[in-house]
């Protein structure tokens, strides 16, 4: 009896060991961090322990690198929960920075987290960079990871950077970063400024043909998944601008808008909408994702990759937003990664 009690005991073991965690987590890419109580009690429901806070942009003006909407802080996280500083850096200014200006801006962005995280009064055990590289902007992107990780890693710090479908399905040709992991951009997988598009954010016919190479790429993955929506406006077959968080429901007014689809409309007359001027006979196309096509994806997604440690980081964290998106909904999709 003891030998088959210690067996058990022993295979009980093995499995507390084998089996990974994987924790829900948030991005934050407001300005302002300024939670009500609504959104902490949400996180904390969910038991998030991470929260990726966007710090600030890096972009190109004036023939220069310069730091754009920089976080203030108006309330902080609770104790519980750690933060990961995230720098988007549009690819324009990796094109236009010479190789000097690589390095001076590896330095003054290791410079510019630790003075943000001091004065916010904020541990973090990674930073992550946010930048949809291209083929031109490769070497110099990843000489700006390199210098990025040698920086971070001598204060014992982890650097992670986002990594797009394509990037994973054409590695060989994209390359790989060097850093600690990535983190899959599980949305935006359709042109946002192609009137023929229905929803740019998440259309799984069009992932399943870029769920190629998991089992080879080097690089271990968190996951990135849409909780977000937006109006895309064109006037006739022209992109003019993104109206964050728009809502159908905010089109209701038969006198102001004709549906023309389930999620196309355009409008009778010229008005304010958001705080944006649009014009009579422009077109609203009104994008989100259900919470059925997030389960779906979340299953999808799961079935490519091996199990291990990950967070799942659901974007982004907003009352507006996450109120669409029930915990239960929110805890069946992370724990699909388990």
């Amino acid at each position: 009896m003891r030998i088959l009690l210690f067996g058990l005991c022993l295979f009980l073991s093995c499995q507390q060991q084998d089996q990974k965690k994987v924790s829900p987590s948030f991005y934050h890419w407001q300005q302002e961090l300024s939670l009500n109580a609504f959104e902490i009690d949400y996180l904390q429901s969910l038991s998030v322990k991470r929260v990726y806070l966007r710090f600030f942009d890096v972009d190109w003006q004036n023939e220069k690198a310069v730091p754009l909407s920089i976080l203030s802080v108006q309330n902080s996280l609770p104790d519980s929960i750690e933060v990961v500083p995230v720098i988007f850096i549009t690819n324009r200014t990796i094109l236009n920075a010479n190789d000097k200006e690589i390095g001076v801006l590896a330095n003054r962005i290791v410079k510019k987290v630790n003075e943000l995280s001091a004065a916010f009064e904020m541990k973090f055990p990674e930073v992550q960079i946010d930048c949809d590289w291209s083929p031109k902007s490769q070497e110099k992107y990843f000489r700006l990871l390199d210098i990025l990780k040698e920086g971070f890693s001598g204060q014992g710090k982890n650097l992670s950077a986002t990594i797009r479908l394509h990037q994973i399905k054409y590695y060989q040709k994209t390359g790989v970063p060097n850093v600690d992991r990535g983190v899959l951009m599980f949305y935006n997988t359709e042109a946002v400024d192609d009137p023929s598009v229905l929803n740019s954010i998440l259309n799984l016919a069009t992932a399943k043909t870029y769920l190629y190479q998991f089992d080879t790429y080097p690089l271990s993955l968190d996951i990135a998944l849409p909780v977000f929506r937006w109006g895309v406006v064109f006037q006739g077959d022209r992109f003019v601008r993104l109206i964050n968080g728009l809502d159908r429901s905010m089109l209701r007014d038969t006198s102001a808008f004709l549906k023309l689809g389930k999620n196309q409309f355009e409008l009778r007359k010229s008005m304010y909408l958001e705080g944006y001027y649009l014009y009579k006979g422009d077109r609203i196309r009104t994008e989100s994702i259900s919470e059925e096509v997030l389960i779906e994806a979340a299953q999808l997604l799961a079935k490519e990759l091996s199990s291990e440690d990950r967070h799942v980081i659901f974007y982004h964290l907003d009352s507006s937003l996450i109120t669409n998106y029930s915990n239960e909904v929110l805890e069946t999709v992370y724990r699909t990664f388990d």
